[in-house]
């Protein structure tokens, strides 16, 4: 699940039309907050929807695809979006370090 969240490769990343690169769906998240109408209009249609078929087709998400297929307009995009990360998020458990060996071996003395 933590896949969902890394960036996609470079020839991969998603063109807004004002410009903007994104590699990830939080980099997506970021941008919507701040979105122009038309930028986001230009991205969804009545006949498409680039920001779901990006997250279906690169970014793997199949669940977050389906849920932003509903999106109409960028806050609820953004929502549905971090809702999306904080679940994932959530699921992530925190990788336990090993212990650490002493520098040199204890030599036994006889």
């Amino acid at each position: 699940m933590r896949v969902f969240l890394e960036d996609v490769p470079e020839r991969y990343a998603f063109l807004l039309k004002d410009g903007r690169k994104l590699l990830n769906v939080e980099q997506l998240s970021k941008a919507l907050a701040d979105m122009e109408h038309d930028v986001f209009y230009h991205h969804v249609t009545p006949e498409r929807n680039d920001f779901h078929n990006w997250i279906r087709d690169i970014v793997l998400d199949l669940e977050l695809a389906e849920k932003i297929l509903n999106a109409k307009n960028p806050a609820y995009a953004k929502k549905v979006i971090d809702e999306r990360i904080k679940f994932i998020k959530s699921q992530i458990k925190p990788v336990k370090k090993a212990p650490s060996a002493s520098k040199t071996p204890a030599k036994n003395k006889k």
